[in-house]
């Protein structure tokens, strides 16, 4: 890992604006490992709604300095953000990957474009290849996000990921809609696993790059494939289920906020609301008589 990558995860993404959860960050980074030193799979990253950066720049820090970055946004076209799901700004974007990464140069292809003009076909001849990870967070309609998709999966190369955002959020059910209309169409793209809000699949027609990856993140966990709650995970605050989604077992990835597992207070007097109206009502009598 390199010393960019580092503070990037440390404490660097906490200074761009946008959404990034911890355990968004330790899948990615995880699967990224894998796709590249197990799998021996490199090549560009890329990105639809790139918002200020945030997950973009640790995607093209998870690459060779010479990978190419691909960025698509709306960003002064925000009259096009039918939905208002984020706000693209360039020059922030600009300014965050120069302090984040380096200085602009040929490796970074960023355009503002509404993604419904994109096509598998122009994402590969702009980045000069097949990418192999690719984020979509633009627009949160069903037809924008089953776009997005199309493109995405037709783009990837063997083995590539997609990871889509804020699947199964209840904000943007669309998402959710386009993603379960999108599936059942596209036989060559499989569900590897969520959590930060993020969905993650990779195009896979064989198959065993999906088991690879699974399996990668079950034994970084410590989790059991047969069993739903935590062991020995080198994570604290980490749970896990294996659950199936279109026919597939996906690892779903949780913290102890998001499955209610909290500390319970010390028990304390059951609340008597007869009791609370009784000492009420004596309040207001003797503030009146004395």
């Amino acid at each position: 890992m390199s010393a960019e990558l580092e503070r990037y995860i440390s404490h660097g993404h906490h200074t761009v604006d946008g959404w990034l959860s911890d355990v968004a960050i330790e899948l990615i980074v995880l699967l990224a490992h894998v796709q590249q030193h197990e799998l021996s799979i490199h090549g560009p990253v890329c990105e639809i709604g790139v918002h200020h950066g945030r997950f973009l720049i640790l995607l093209a820090l998870l690459q060779a300095r010479d990978a190419k970055v691909g960025a698509w946004d709306l960003f002064s076209q925000q009259d096009q953000n039918v939905d208002l799901s984020g706000s693209g700004d360039r020059a922030l974007f600009e300014k965050n990957v120069a302090r984040h990464i380096g200085p602009l140069d040929e490796r970074y292809l960023i355009q503002e474009v509404n993604s419904l003009e994109l096509t598998a076909e122009r994402v590969c001849e702009q980045l000069d290849g097949r990418p192999v990870l690719f984020s979509i967070d633009g627009g949160h309609t069903k037809s924008v996000v089953l776009h997005d998709l199309e493109v995405a999966c037709h783009s990837v190369a063997s083995g590539g990921i997609v990871i889509l955002d804020d699947y199964m959020h209840p904000v943007w059910p669309e998402v959710t809609e386009a993603l379960h209309t999108y599936l059942p169409k596209d036989d060559s793209v499989l569900p590897i696993c969520s959590g930060g809000g993020k969905l993650f699949l990779v195009k896979d027609p064989q198959v065993h790059f999906r088991e690879r990856l699974v399996a990668a993140v079950l034994r970084h966990y410590g989790f059991n494939r047969e069993q739903y709650e935590r062991q020995h995970s080198s994570q604290p605050d980490r749970h896990c289920r294996v659950m199936e989604l279109f026919g597939h077992d996906i690892v779903m990835l949780f913290t102890s906020q998001q499955i209610g597992v909290v500390e319970r207070p010390e028990p304390r007097e059951r609340w008597n609301p007869l009791g609370s109206l009784r000492s009420l009502a004596k309040g207001v009598r003797d503030s009146l008589f004395h």
